[in-house]
């Protein structure tokens, strides 16, 4: 039986570590994967079906019902260096926690990430999860135009992979490709209208509007994602940079101020920090400047 690519964390509890399917990145519920990761030997909790995953071990770094007041417990990861599968698992939600921008370490996350996603890919070449999890990595490191050739092999195993289409329309929007990223985003709604991540689908047509300068529609396509996963920092930051830019700087300080609380201590502290260089072309860096930042510095975000 053809199970389409998963965006969510939930596959994991359901098949346990034997999927072979793409995992979540964090933007994908990478909180619920790892919370997951019990170790039946320590006489940790069991795992949903009561089955022991004696692979990989997990605490919980960061629930996204946390308080942002609460402190972060360090990672506790321990897996089988030999269990490809493991491997490219934690590889995905470490990466995906990263996009998701809910990392405490940012470098630490993609350093390990990587190196779990290229041990996994080497020993698993024709894993869709390997794969999978490399572009995610790659994604983090702002190199989309080599994250697309790993997603793409997914999708020749796969066609109907929402979650894989749509993160190719992202990586399109990275490299300048700006007009095949709504298209890829409505395509993905088409084959999971019911998935559970499909804020992000939202999320990513809003930000394509508002790159455009078309901040109504961008506003409306971040409200979808706001009310679809209230859990996800980011689309209260361009909230706060749309509003700002039609002038209700009231709203758009109310939406920072939520972005921050959902993104944790130090989250949207200064323009700086969100600067990620995920942007190849120099006329798109230019156009989020414009918007996006330009927004943000008039809800009151600092420089540095």
């Amino acid at each position: 039986m053809t199970v389409p690519v998963p965006e969510r964390a939930s596959l994991l509890s359901r098949r346990g570590t034997d999927s072979s399917n793409p995992p979540p990145s964090s933007r994908e519920s990478v909180a619920n994967l790892i919370s997951q990761g019990y170790d039946c030997r320590s006489g940790a909790a069991p795992s949903p079906r009561g089955r022991c995953r004696p692979h990989l071990a997990a605490v919980p770094e960061r629930a996204v019902t946390r308080p942002a007041t609460s402190p972060k417990p360090p990672v506790v990861l321990a897996i089988d260096p030999g269990f490809a599968k493991a491997q490219a698992w934690l590889a995905a939600a470490l990466a995906g926690r990263v996009l998701d921008e809910l990392s405490g370490d940012r470098e630490a996350d993609i350093a390990r990430a990587d190196v779990l996603a290229r041990a996994a890919v080497a020993a698993s070449p024709r894993s869709m999860i390997a794969h999978y999890a490399v572009a995610q990595v790659l994604r983090t490191q702002g190199r989309c135009r080599e994250a697309i050739p790993e997603y793409e092999v997914i999708l020749a195993l796969n066609r109907n992979a929402a979650t894989t289409l749509a993160a190719i329309g992202r990586c399109k929007l990275y490299i300048g490709a700006i007009a095949e990223v709504i298209p890829a985003q409505e395509q993905a709604i088409r084959l999971s209208p019911r998935d559970p991540n499909i804020a992000l689908w939202y999320f990513r047509i809003g930000q394509v509007h508002q790159i455009e300068s078309r901040t109504d529609e961008a506003i409306l396509w971040f409200e979808k994602a706001r009310i679809a996963n209230m859990q996800l920092p980011f689309p209260h930051a361009h909230l706060a940079a749309a509003y700002a830019l039609k002038g209700e700087l009231e709203r758009a300080a109310a939406e920072l101020a939520e972005a921050r609380k959902l993104g944790g201590e130090g989250s949207y502290s200064s323009i700086s920090q969100l600067k990620f260089g995920y942007f190849e072309v120099p006329a798109l860096r230019a156009l989020n400047e414009k918007t996006y930042f330009a927004g943000l510095r008039k809800a009151g975000l600092r420089e540095e």
